[in-house]
């Protein structure tokens, strides 16, 4: 055991810097990196319409167009659950159904439900008593939009979103 620990000690002996104030300034050189960046430069043309087959990562919503109608939503929670609505106030009966239909429900929990147990972050719908999932990434409410439009039978290109910020390039680094 002597024999190794002195291996181990040769080691990082070896290793260490001779000089602290080196490895010092080296940090605070990393965690001047660290600088809060200018949002404002990540800002996008908010009228280009995007489509249901973009990858939404690292975007931010100004909001979307079903149809022709155009819903100011600034986060992808808004987005869905403003889509639920407009999708409801179409046809009551075709939305409700998701409730009950485990294709539009994850496999572990809920997305539709009239109650709020296995729902993570529920909000309700203002429209009728059914709580809508919120706790989702933009690529996972994406998803649920798209399985919506179809059993509405709405083309998925009647349905556009607007961007206001695009962080993609923050999040690279």
């Amino acid at each position: 055991a002597y024999e190794e620990n002195r291996e181990i000690v040769e080691y990082i002996e070896s290793n260490a810097s001779d000089d602290i104030e080196d490895d010092i300034t080296g940090d605070l050189m990393e965690y001047e990196d660290n600088t809060i960046p200018n949002y404002d430069d990540y800002k996008v043309d908010q009228s280009i319409p995007h489509t249901l087959y973009e990858d939404f990562e690292h975007k931010r919503p100004k909001g979307f167009k079903l149809l022709g109608n155009f819903v100011e939503a600034n986060t992808w929670a808004i987005v869905l659950l403003e889509t639920c609505e407009m999708l409801y106030n179409i046809d009551e009966k075709v939305f409700t159904n998701f409730v009950n239909d485990k294709n539009m429900n994850g496999k572990k929990r809920d997305y539709f439900s009239f109650t709020v147990n296995n729902i993570r972050k529920p909000k309700k719908l203002k429209s009728v008593d059914i709580y809508i999932e919120t706790n989702l990434s933009a690529n996972s409410i994406k998803q649920i939009i798209i399985k919506m439009l179809k059993k509405f039978q709405i083309r998925l290109h009647d349905y556009v979103v607007y961007y206001r910020a695009d962080y993609t390039e923050l999040n690279k680094k």
